[in-house]
């Protein structure tokens, strides 16, 4: 029996891998002949060696004269040379690099004058990587506030005081009934608005895109696992630990789901001016006019982001659900 089932599991995983292979064949085919459709269907330029500083770029800093005066002296040593500028009641010795050198000796120079370019250079991100960083800090947050409010929702839901639960599953229906577009809209330019002629200036764009996203999903949430919630009777007024615990193991395996829904509705952000990938993205399209490489860029980060998020969510989930499912707690 032991050799009959090694043999059976063997075949169907070399079953499974046959069928694997054939399916990542089909989509590199479609992909490479998109690409040569795209290469040699369409009289386009394409400049992939201009993106990388997008990313990241070594930025050289530009010296200004800080006051009015007159070039004094210009001493140069090596490739850096300093330039000695006398004003009326003091004398500025400032260092640029000898080959962009701006001024010559006894220039005139009022304040705000370029000199040159600075002797050292420093490493910075790039537009997209802005993006990048931008939409991970909001659903970052916006994950584990929408985590909380699903938790939040269900107990109340699932709570033996009729007006409570009414009142839930009013919001919920409600909520998840409209597009989270219009979530961002209500938040950022209905409550953002009575927040800020409150006086209430801490709470920014950001938190209020956060929020946005975190009650759309969080609502989505609950409303795919309040028939569970229902059937599973859970009493959150007997005080019971385990009564909690039910309800997160409930909401638990909607997480991965709520975590890659909250990073592709980021993009729609930067309808309030957030400066998350989508937008940045488009920016860099509009400076560059690299349509294609970052339409495809674009895509890619995506993909990745939520490809990896939504698996490592779920390896925890599925983890998590059956310890506790096994222990009872």
């Amino acid at each position: 029996m032991k050799q009959g089932d090694k043999k059976t599991r063997f075949k169907m995983n070399s079953h499974q891998i046959i069928h694997v292979g054939i399916a990542a064949a089909v989509i590199l085919s479609i992909f490479i002949g998109g690409v040569c459709a795209v290469k040699y269907g369409i009289d386009y330029n394409w400049g992939w060696e201009r993106t990388p500083q997008y990313f990241f770029y070594n930025e050289v800093s530009v010296v200004y004269s800080d006051i009015d005066g007159r070039v004094k002296k210009i001493t140069e040593n090596n490739d850096i040379a300093e330039i000695t500028i006398k004003g009326k009641k003091d004398t500025t010795i400032y260092q640029v690099s000898a080959k962009s050198l701006l001024v010559t000796e006894y220039d005139l120079i009022v304040q705000g004058y370029k000199l040159g370019m600075g002797v050292g250079s420093e490493w910075k991100a790039g537009v997209v990587s802005i993006g990048i960083g931008v939409t991970l800090a909001i659903s970052f947050f916006a994950i584990i506030f929408g985590f909380f409010f699903s938790i939040l929702g269900g107990i109340i839901y699932s709570s033996k005081i009729s007006f409570l639960k009414y009142l839930m599953t009013f919001f919920i229906e409600s909520a998840s009934s409209i597009p989270v577009l219009w979530h961002i809209i209500i938040w950022y330019y209905v409550i953002g608005t009575v927040i800020h002629s409150a006086g209430i200036s801490m709470i920014d764009k950001f938190w209020l895109g956060v929020i946005a996203l975190a009650v759309y999903s969080g609502t989505n949430i609950i409303k795919s696992v309040k028939e569970e919630i229902h059937l599973a009777k859970p009493n959150p007024l007997k005080g019971d630990i385990k009564v909690y615990f039910k309800i997160i193991l409930l909401i638990l395996p909607s997480v991965p789901r709520l975590s890659a829904d909250i990073i592709k509705d980021s993009s729609l952000l930067g309808l309030i001016a957030m400066y998350e990938l989508t937008r940045t993205i488009r920016d860099a399209q509009a400076a560059s006019l690299m349509v294609f490489e970052f339409t495809i860029l674009c895509v890619g980060i995506y993909f990745v982001i939520v490809f990896t998020l939504y698996k490592i969510m779920s390896y925890m989930s599925i983890k998590i659900t059956r310890k506790y499912a096994i222990t009872g707690t």
